[in-house]
């Protein structure tokens, strides 16, 4: 992958997508044009508002302080925190020292958060006290990572350094250290076909690269565009949308630290929003609102991604006069295709979009051969917003050996050059837009005394895409698992909630092929019927 990326680089600066400018060249020349944009977050805990140059500011300061602390660059700093100011001041005060950013989803449990530390060997770890009722002031992170500094917005417990505190002794008496255009940036750690999350890595130039072909394929209008994100900080999404495209495009933003619709409609009338998106049940759920109208005058697009969008979500948008559209892509590549502004509502419906600026796809068969326009494969893509492989090394086989990454989705290409998802190969779950490996479920749920055997697969939801459905064999039939201890049983596991089964089913045996393999289209079959 190391000879393949080198080539691949080279490629994306001679075709202009790279340059020597990291994001802290972008940010610091951007702030003086757009440091008066609004940061709004609403919350029913920590609600703020203030400007783009604040936040900047005051993460120029704080990274003073987390250098007397002993943070060097190249550090990670990992932040689990919901879509709060705080996050993006720790943002800005990694970004002028050069700590590597490792953002993890707010939700995520104990269990997760353990091993994308460990695997990541991250320094600094950023909480809150407590979100909306979830105390992380007593998951003890201090004690069970002996050589991480935790710090905490909120009161600290022991063993932590208060994020206020550290504030109140910033200073920017320091000379910034020099970083390289090609320098990992952002770590995100993703769920896949394996248990445990993976570390994604993303340097200045590949997400740049996302940034500029978001900028150009929705049309925005430089320092004008009032962008209400529902996407969490720990998200790519949220990486892109909360954090990057208002300091490369000059866009106001309203984060949410959580979903409320009703909510979300009161702030696209109250801030004049021009821009949103999201998971599809965002809008789903928006869609249903008598207020819909009214509240979206000035709104003009809604992009829709991280699950599978249905194409009458995109026409009922349409008859509310919503423009909005589907989109494609993973945290390794986060924008791969996608409508664009100003395209007929047959494309962004009934496909998910035209490739990106300097994104190539592959659609092959099970040889690896390509196959014809209009037919079915596994789609491989490349691009210059690619990320540059994974922290773990062995996991880099997702990619082919020319820099190709597999994507485990199978699509079709048309004569537009519109691609539209089919089926997918990865053994995924996608809730709400977020990736729940299948494997980790069953793993969880094969721990409990009263479980012989657990599969795990997607079904349907209207609200969440899809959620979580298990079959279960009983190790003793006369007395089995009910939903009810499952739920008990994930709950004590120390996973994120929403990883928990929302369906429970038993079987006797499972429909297997010859070499013993579980086939979990029949079991997902035998749901419909």
């Amino acid at each position: 992958m190391r000879g393949t990326r080198t080539h691949l680089t080279q490629r994306w600066y001679d075709e202009g997508y790279y340059s020597e400018k990291t994001i802290r060249d972008v940010v610091d020349e951007n702030i003086k044009r757009f440091g008066d944009k609004k940061l709004v977050v609403w919350s029913q805990c920590q609600p703020s508002e203030t400007t783009l140059g604040e936040c900047y500011e005051r993460g120029r300061k704080l990274a003073g302080a987390l250098l007397d602390m002993g943070f060097k660059p190249g550090d990670v700093m990992a932040m689990q925190m919901p879509s709060w100011a705080e996050a993006i001041v720790g943002y800005h005060a990694c970004l002028q020292i050069g700590l590597i950013v490792l953002p993890i989803i707010h939700v995520y449990g104990v269990q997760e958060v353990d091993h994308i530390l460990t695997a990541s060997k991250a320094k600094g770890l950023i909480t809150p006290n407590n979100w909306n009722g979830l105390p992380y002031h007593d998951r003890d992170y201090a004690a069970r990572q002996e050589d991480m500094k935790w710090i905490v917005v909120g009161e600290a417990p022991k063993g932590a350094v208060s994020f206020e505190e550290l504030e109140k002794r910033g200073h920017t008496n320091y000379e910034p250290p020099k970083l390289h255009a090609d320098d990992v940036h952002v770590t995100n750690y993703t769920s896949g076909t394996t248990a445990d999350p993976k570390g994604v890595l993303h340097t200045h130039n590949s997400l740049s690269a996302e940034i500029h072909q978001s900028l150009k394929s929705t049309g925005d209008n430089i320092g004008e565009e009032v962008f209400v994100s529902p996407n969490p900080f720990g998200h790519i999404a949220g990486m892109i949308s909360n954090v990057l495209l208002p300091l490369f495009g000059g866009q106001d933003v309203i984060m949410m630290d959580g979903w409320d619709p009703g909510a979300c409609l009161e702030l696209f009338a109250k801030y004049k929003a021009t821009k949103s998106g999201g998971a599809p049940f965002f809008l789903q759920t928006l869609l249903t609102s008598p207020d819909l109208k009214e509240a979206c005058k000035s709104l003009r697009l809604f992009g829709c991604g991280g699950a599978g969008v249905a194409q009458t979500l995109i026409e009922t948008a349409e008859e509310n006069g919503i423009f909005s559209f589907r989109a494609y892509g993973s945290t390794e590549h986060p924008s791969t295709t996608s409508g664009i502004w100003g395209d007929p509502l047959e494309y962004r419906s009934q496909t998910d979009g035209h490739l990106l600026d300097g994104v190539h796809l592959k659609l092959v068969d099970e040889d690896g051969k390509e196959v014809k326009t209009g037919e079915p494969g596994e789609i491989l893509s490349i691009g210059p917003d690619m990320c540059v492989g994974y922290v773990n090394e062995e996991h880099n086989d997702a990619f082919t050996d020319d820099g190709w990454y597999r994507t485990g989705d199978v699509g079709i290409l048309n004569e537009n050059n519109c691609l539209t998802i089919t089926d997918r190969i990865k053994d995924i779950i996608i809730r709400g837009g977020e990736n729940i490996s299948a494997k980790e479920v069953e793993e969880v749920l094969g721990r409990h005394a009263k479980v012989n055997e657990a599969v795990a697969v997607a079904i349907p939801d209207d609200k969440y895409g899809e959620k979580v459905c298990v079959f279960v064999q009983s190790s003793n039939k006369k007395d089995p698992i009910t939903f009810e201890e499952l739920t008990e049983h994930f709950k004590a596991s120390g996973i994120a909630k929403q990883k928990t089964p929302e369906r429970l089913e038993f079987t006797d045996d499972f429909p297997r092929t010859l070499a013993g393999k579980v086939q979990k289209y029949k079991l997902r079959e035998s749901l419909k019927s």
